[in-house]
């Protein structure tokens, strides 16, 4: 691990420390960005694994059953200091400020093109892995695994799009009313559990889906606002330590479940305790990671892994269940049995394989994350061309300007985001099964070119 010594705090002017990141940027919120996507992909790397009892092949959750994942699960889950550092940088980028009403049009849009594309593309090449596997014969039970291993990750993009669509409205909420706002949302999402525990209907805790993330962005909008500043480290710590105090008695008294990934499926307040841990903790130390001393080495991993976070976070799933599935056909009942010592004593191999693959990917596919760095009329088709996993289809138009009217791109936007959130959904509840795969894809295509033709040079540029 990197040691961070604190320096003084740099004066206006004075050129960045940083290496690569831009001056102006918190520096503090880049790094814990960039280490919870490393988080994400180890944890979800270390779920995954292939296995043969008996010579009978399997692929899943190589940690089900193990006595120690209710615990990982704790540090494991940081879904909501993500959605906290998303709503401070939905703040910083100023999204919601005045301004005429096709702007938001495409504003939203450009963010479209920061979320969708590297998602479709990763989904294409899902769908065509399932096509060719199922052609090759494999056996139908593990093909429906690899395809509903590889699926999970999705319904990140549907609750990301939703909350980036109600930014600009959520920021002027916040700025006319913030302790109400928030307070509103809180009390909204704790009804929904109420109501799910009297009724016994899980269904009903699918609106926490809205309440649950939506609060946690609005109260990521007070890092960038004074009202945490004035507070001192020891201050928060204590904060911090009497959330996590309080969540971990509800647990204990069976309010909320152990396992942190079945208290996000569907979304508890748990995670609002959580989360109000993880803001003040951020918080506390904030400070002394904003004003350390960075090597150029981790300045250029962290805005290297940021620049690429939605291709990693798109592809590392699919890809550490293709990577079992071949040391499966490889090794087969020679493979260790999860949660064994000798299946521990791989790991380091196995994170090894793929973290390096991931990379690779990542780097040779970031085109598509790219794409909101263009727009139609300013790129020539060529470029959109070559982006690795999408259709000739949405770059065939590429090179032609074209100005749609503020009402069209207002219902462009609209789709874009319905489709974003529509594909996914679509191919997790129908268990990401081969079908499911073909027609999430198709939505995911469809957002992309709707979010293109909605999107102006002006926001592109605008949007964070």
């Amino acid at each position: 691990m990197t040691t961070l010594a604190p320096r003084p705090a740099p004066q206006a002017g004075t050129p960045s420390t940083s290496g690569s990141q831009p001056p102006g940027r918190d520096r503090a919120v880049d790094l814990v960005r960039a280490g919870l996507m490393l988080w994400v992909v180890t944890f979800h790397a270390l779920m995954v694994g292939a296995w043969a009892p008996g010579g009978a092949p399997s692929v899943g959750n190589a940690l089900e059953g193990w006595s120690g994942f209710d615990a990982l699960t704790w540090a494991g889950q940081i879904m909501p200091l993500f959605f906290l550092l998303a709503g401070f940088s939905a703040a910083a980028s100023g999204r919601g400020k005045a301004g005429s009403k096709h702007d938001g049009a495409g504003r939203l849009g450009a963010r479209l093109l920061r979320l969708v594309p590297a998602v479709a593309a990763g989904a294409l090449s899902v769908t065509l892995g399932l096509a060719l596997l199922a052609s090759a014969g494999l056996d139908p039970a593990l093909l429906a695994e690899a395809g509903f291993r590889s699926a999970q990750p999705l319904w990140f993009l549907p609750v990301f799009a939703l909350c980036t669509a109600l930014a600009p409205t959520a920021l002027r909420l916040h700025r006319a009313a913030p302790r109400a706002t928030l307070a509103a949302l809180a009390a909204a999402a704790l009804a929904v559990d109420v109501v799910r525990a009297l009724t016994g209907n899980d269904a009903v805790g699918l609106a926490n889906m809205v309440f649950v993330w939506l609060a946690l962005q609005q109260a990521g909008f007070l890092l960038h606002s004074p009202v945490l500043t004035g507070l001192r480290p020891a201050r928060l710590l204590t904060l911090a330590a009497a959330c996590a105090s309080m969540l971990a008695l509800l647990v204990w008294a069976g309010v909320y479940p152990s396992n942190f990934i079945e208290a996000m499926t569907p979304p508890t307040t748990a995670l609002l305790l959580l989360g109000a841990a993880q803001l003040f903790l951020f918080q506390a130390v904030r400070p002394v990671l904003n004003a350390a001393v960075w090597p150029g080495g981790l300045s250029r991993a962290v805005a290297a892994i940021n620049a690429h976070a939605m291709t990693i976070y798109s592809w590392h799933l699919p890809l550490a269940v293709a990577l079992a599935g071949l040391s499966l056909a490889w090794a087969g009942p020679l493979l260790p049995a999860p949660t064994s010592a000798a299946w521990w004593a791989t790991r380091p191999l196995w994170f090894a394989a793929v973290g390096l693959t991931l990379w690779w990917l990542a780097s040779r596919g970031g085109r598509t994350q790219r794409l909101g760095a263009r727009v139609p009329g300013a790129a020539p088709a060529a470029h959109l061309a070559t982006a690795p996993g999408l259709p000739a289809t949405l770059a065939g138009n590429a090179g032609r300007p074209s100005r749609p009217t503020a009402v069209v791109r207002w219902i462009l936007a609209v789709a874009g985001t319905a489709s974003a959130v529509a594909g996914p959904l679509l191919i997790l509840v129908l268990g990401g099964t081969g079908p499911a795969w073909v027609l999430g894809s198709a939505l995911l295509c469809a957002s992309v070119a709707a979010a293109r033709r909605a999107a102006r040079p002006a926001e592109q540029a605008r949007a964070s």
